[in-house]
């Protein structure tokens, strides 16, 4: 291919491949039509018919075989970015909403514990060790052993009290969702 065949193909594969991408711009046709050239360096093997030897001998029609190759590529490549694009678009969305719900539902660590005392600790103040196990795991990052040392029970006993503490909110929260007052319901 010479030189000027060469250009005449990169021109032509960057107006193909902005014809394609007009919503995302030229610097991103740009990009898919150089990622179509290294392609087509890596693959020329393929193409000529050798077995990826460092000298290919056989002749290569680079006016008819490699031009519709490449066109073929550039598809290909134009493809990827609108997946990546989306992708990081719907991973932008979701991040938006939950900032937005965290600021919604920022709560001082005083309220967090007063809420989980309200939903571990009955009355009668059946449930107050599950929630000391709790807060000292969860909220205060101590691990097992040392929750057991300060509550002076075994581990395997923090285990029991932690498990029961999760499902017991786990059981609020589906009752909460069933009722439809939580936060984020009309989202």
């Amino acid at each position: 291919m010479e030189p000027s065949d060469h250009d005449k193909l990169r021109r032509d594969l960057f107006r193909h491949a902005r014809a394609m991408m007009r919503r995302l711009g030229s610097q991103e046709a740009e990009d898919a039509v150089q990622e179509t050239f290294y392609r087509g360096l890596k693959e020329v093997g393929e193409l000529t018919g050798c077995d990826h030897e460092p000298r290919c001998t056989r002749p290569f029609d680079c006016t008819t075989v490699f031009p519709q190759w490449a066109s073929g590529t550039l598809k290909n490549v134009v493809r990827e970015a609108f997946r990546q694009h989306e992708r990081q678009r719907r991973l932008q969305a979701r991040l938006e909403v939950r900032e937005s719900m965290d600021a919604q539902c920022e709560m001082s660590d005083e309220e967090v514990r007063q809420v989980l005392e309200e939903i571990l600790v009955s009355r009668n103040g059946r449930g107050q060790r599950q929630y000391e196990a709790f807060c000292l795991r969860q909220l205060d990052g101590l691990d097992r052993t040392a929750v057991a040392k300060k509550m002076g029970i075994s581990p395997k006993t923090v285990d029991n009290l932690f498990a029961r503490a999760k499902k017991k909110l786990l059981d609020a929260l589906k009752h909460y969702r069933d009722l439809g007052d939580w936060p984020g319901k009309d989202q």
